[in-house]
């Protein structure tokens, strides 16, 4: 501004208006809006000047009604990616971060199976460790002791290669059962992990009270017909006990599958 203290400055003579010489850095311009009055719409306008190293460029202003734009094209679309890129890093830094899972952790598949006593403990231990370790899917299908040896040799058989060499490892089966494994799955290993205690349920008749185990398996076996071979009153012994296949079963008559 203090180029357009010296000298006269802006002077207007008739429908002329002089602007003053202004010193300007090389690429720098500046815009001169100029209102008209007085004469008809849309009369023409002459500008005459000389510009050392640049150029005249005559620009219509916008209608009163016309709101001129802030910024041009170009500078509303660096600031929109701008911006863009400021709510992504804000994103960032405010986004929480997820936990890895522990180092316990494991991926793949797991099946579940074998005794229905074990199940309700089955479904919790599942729902916990797929809380804690989300790249693991858990299936429980408890269908029986028996039933769950039985798929967990079927799988280990599918798994053996040449000269009865493993193939691909353990299946990915877990059998829980309630007694001891059969002798004839020899190649099963077993864990004792946890101790079922087995409750007997006889008629509010019946007065007897801790039965040896040697008298539940003869009862078992059939050695026993009548409750007063025990003690009790004279009265017929009806067995009502679990599916052949069950683990509960067989914990109550190991010698019978002996004989």
């Amino acid at each position: 501004m203090g180029h357009f203290d010296q000298g006269p400055g802006l002077v207007s003579s008739g429908s002329a208006l002089r602007i003053p010489r202004v010193p300007l850095n090389p690429g720098a311009y500046y815009k001169l809006l100029v209102l008209l009055t007085g004469g008809p719409v849309d009369s023409d306008t002459t500008v005459q000047g000389d510009v050392e190293g640049g150029e005249l460029h005559e620009n219509h202003s916008v209608t009163p009604d016309e709101k001129p734009p802030v910024f041009g094209l170009w500078a509303r679309r660096v600031t929109g990616l701008l911006s863009a890129f400021v709510i992504a890093l804000a994103a960032l830094a405010l986004w929480p971060d997820t936990p890895p899972p522990p180092d316990y952790c494991e991926k793949g598949t797991l099946t579940v199976t074998g005794s229905t006593a074990f199940a309700p403990v089955a479904e919790e231990l599942k729902q916990k460790y797929e809380e804690h370790c989300p790249d693991v899917t858990i299936t429980v299908s408890a269908h029986g002791s028996q039933s769950g040896v039985r798929e967990l040799a079927l799988g280990g058989a599918r798994g053996t290669g040449a000269a009865g060499q493993p193939a691909k490892g353990s299946p990915a089966v877990v059998a829980f059962s309630d007694g001891p494994r059969p002798a004839s799955y020899t190649q099963l290993s077993e864990n004792h992990v946890a101790v079922s205690l087995f409750t007997l349920v006889v008629n509010d008749r019946i007065r007897l009270r801790n039965l040896r185990v040697a008298d539940v398996r003869r009862l078992y076996r059939g050695e026993i017909r009548s409750w007063a071979q025990l003690g009790g009153p004279d009265l017929p012994v009806v067995l009502v006990s679990r599916t052949s296949g069950s683990g509960t079963r067989r914990a109550l008559q190991p010698l019978q599958a002996a004989r």
